[in-house]
């Protein structure tokens, strides 16, 4: 398994520098992160962490990326 990392300098002698690609971070864009943290659905939705990003799963009712919108 490769990490999510593109190697945008390596000169000799000299430290490298990773640009990590959207959620991930860390010097070797090792850590993944978790875009549900802070919560970010509303109304008792789920929050599901994805690649830089995150989905909501909806209660009954519920309706929007976030579960914003009540639908009753």
């Amino acid at each position: 398994e490769s990490l999510p990392v593109i190697i945008v300098a390596n000169e000799p002698l000299q430290p490298f520098l990773c640009k990590c690609l959207p959620g991930y971070a860390g010097s070797w864009c090792e850590i993944d992160i978790d875009e549900c943290l802070p919560s970010p659905c509303h109304n008792g939705g789920t929050c599901h962490n994805l690649v830089g990003g995150f989905s909501c799963s909806c209660p009954d009712g519920f309706t929007g990326r976030a579960c914003e919108r009540d639908i009753n």
